[in-house]
């Protein structure tokens, strides 16, 4: 069985930047430098009223974030995880949301839209 800790981040981003800081203390290196820049995205998530985040700790080896919605309680939450160096982030967004009607319609292709859009990089030209 795999221990689980989830830790609310609150406060001010002096605050929130001080307790992650403290969460990931106990990590080994590698994993503490991988988490810095998901460090950093806590901070600026947290900053958002709308937005409560928490730091998941895995048996004190890994980290990501949870983030919920504060409007919408009964939504899960979004997870955030990073790559063994630390330079991205894996967003796990499972979503129901209704097509039912043209509203719905709409709604739903405009959240895949943002989605992919967030998430398009230019292309860069070569050297």
């Amino acid at each position: 069985m795999i221990s689980v800790h989830k830790t609310l981040l609150g406060g001010s981003p002096e605050d929130i930047r001080q307790k992650a800081e403290e969460l990931a203390r106990g990590l080994g290196h590698r994993e503490y430098l991988a988490g810095t820049w998901l460090r950093e995205l806590a901070v600026e998530l947290a900053s958002h009223g709308d937005l409560r985040v928490s730091v998941v700790t895995y048996e004190a080896r890994s980290q990501g974030l949870e983030v919920v919605l504060t409007g919408a309680p009964h939504c899960d939450g979004i997870m955030i995880d990073h790559n063994k160096i630390g330079d991205r982030c894996q967003i796990t967004l499972e979503r129901w949301v209704r097509i039912t009607d043209e509203p719905g319609v709409a709604s739903t292709v405009s959240l895949i839209r943002s989605v992919l859009s967030a998430s398009a990089r230019p292309v860069e030209p070569r050297a």
